[in-house]
């Protein structure tokens, strides 16, 4: 069973490997708090897992009609997405990538049995801690877990 964690790591490897982000655009993976980079001098993507929701059990339907319960469940999980822009880019720049990110996590990207079922976006803001305009986003990714 791949878990969430292995699953956005595996994700931030795709995007970097491939040519729908930026080339000067770095991506990582952090926790809440864990990236404050000072001062921003290149665009950086950060990808944190925020909250999972485990759902029950799925039922399997026999050809019989009977009904069995399985192993697998249902997971989604919403991943934050954090945007970190030079101020002198502008908030355009951030939201460039953030357009850039869902058109690849939507059209672009092939995400092993899982599904991008919600993209959100925040506004764009100036954090004084790391002198750089930030976007907050995540996306919900949902996929069945078996053993």
């Amino acid at each position: 069973m791949t878990s969430v964690h292995e699953r956005v790591e595996m994700l931030v490897q795709l995007l970097t490997a491939s040519q729908s982000m930026p080339e000067e655009c770095s991506m990582v993976i952090a926790y809440e708090n864990d990236i404050k980079p000072y001062p921003v001098e290149n665009p950086i993507i950060a990808f944190a897992v925020d909250k999972i929701a485990i759902g029950e059990r799925l039922v399997s339907v026999g050809e019989d009609g009977a009904e069995t319960q399985t192993k697998n469940r249902t997971v989604d999980s919403v991943i934050k997405v954090s945007f970190f822009v030079p101020y002198a880019s502008g908030p355009k720049e951030c939201f460039s990538l953030f357009n850039s990110l869902s058109t690849a996590l939507m059209f672009n990207m092939t995400l092993q049995d899982a599904e991008i079922t919600a993209i959100n976006c925040a506004d764009c803001n100036y954090v004084r801690d790391c002198g750089a305009l930030v976007l907050e986003s995540d996306f919900t990714l949902q996929f069945t877990a078996t053993p």
